[in-house]
């Protein structure tokens, strides 16, 4: 499964957010996975870093009953360059996950 979803994004009644919203799409594209499947997701939202996107992976897999392993984990490529003055231009993030049964 591909997730690619927007930062944020407004639907009817609803707001998805990245903060917060992304668990529920872990939880439901975990649900579609065989044991061994891989979850692929990125997301380039600034005010998201790292270490709170996989606590978002970290919940929704619990929410699913699931366990997920963290197989890749990579942020800008070699030619989208930040500059170290500006480390909010290091936002990219791109995670792959297997679902296993440990």
């Amino acid at each position: 499964v591909l997730m690619d979803p927007p930062s944020f994004s407004t639907i009817a009644k609803t707001r998805f957010t990245t903060r917060g919203g992304t668990a529920d799409l872990v939880a439901a594209a975990v649900q579609m996975l065989d044991d061994g499947g891989l979850l692929i997701c990125s997301s380039n939202h600034q005010k998201v870093d790292v270490a709170d996107y996989l606590k978002e992976f970290r919940r929704g897999a619990l929410k699913a009953g699931s366990v997920l392993q963290v197989i890749a984990l990579t942020g800008q490529p070699e030619d989208f360059p930040y500059p170290v003055t500006f480390p909010e231009g290091r936002y990219l993030k791109y995670v792959v996950c297997v679902k296993t049964t440990e």
